[in-house]
């Protein structure tokens, strides 16, 4: 197997980590209450200690100990894409050089170039003029219902499947934007997090000088 890598605290730990399973991999960070931090593998064939997470070794038959390496062949890697759509990718392309989510997560040390917002209003483009070619097509169709005599049953039940796309359309234009604003809060408040526990290290570091000062006098 490969070497273990010396882990970089809880951001390295979560790198890769989809929502849906965030918990417990936080929840392998902190411990329960009389029990030490520790993390079982998904399917259950392991219980690893929070350091083996992320460590560039497969412990896990199922990958799951390495959400953000490449270390196990049948691993993913969740692209969390703020402005864009989430992505998944199979770990074997995580750090391989080549930039497959578009905020770059999945190549470390900042090679890749963030375009998430870019195509994202691309994506968005392209779903409402999708709605405008539907829409156009529902007008040019009822406009055929008026001048010809053709079965109405059956251009009705056409004009109400075009009617359906346009919705399902819409909905997903709908989707996508309650997404990105929901991700967009969700970094925020790790962003905030962050601060915090930085600001309360220097805290605690300007307290341990002083103390020192204190002992020299």
């Amino acid at each position: 197997g490969r070497d273990r890598d010396r882990g970089g605290g809880a951001a390295d730990v979560l790198r890769g980590v989809s929502p849906s399973t965030r918990k417990a991999y936080e929840a392998a960070l902190r411990g329960g209450e009389g029990s030490s931090p520790s993390f079982a593998c998904f399917d259950g064939s392991k219980v690893l200690a929070p350091g083996a997470l992320n460590d560039n070794y497969c412990d896990c038959e199922d990958g799951s100990d390495e959400p953000g390496t490449s270390a196990c062949a049948n691993g993913s890697f969740y692209c969390q894409n703020l402005h864009h759509k989430p992505k998944t990718l199979s770990s074997m392309f995580v750090d391989d050089g080549v930039c497959d989510c578009c905020d770059g997560s999945d190549e470390r040390g900042g090679g890749c170039e963030n375009t998430c917002a870019e195509e994202g209003s691309e994506l968005r483009k392209e779903l409402q003029k999708e709605i405008r070619a539907m829409e156009q097509g529902l007008k040019e169709k009822t406009a055929m219902m008026s001048r010809t005599t053709v079965d109405k049953e059956e251009t009705a039940k056409k004009v109400a499947l075009v009617e359906k796309k346009i919705n399902a359309t819409s909905i997903l234009v709908e989707k996508l934007e309650t997404k990105i604003k929901v991700l967009n809060e969700a970094l925020l408040e790790e962003e905030e997090k962050k601060r915090a526990q930085e600001k309360e290290g220097e805290l605690i570091g300007e307290e341990g000088e002083d103390y020192d000062e204190e002992e020299e006098e």
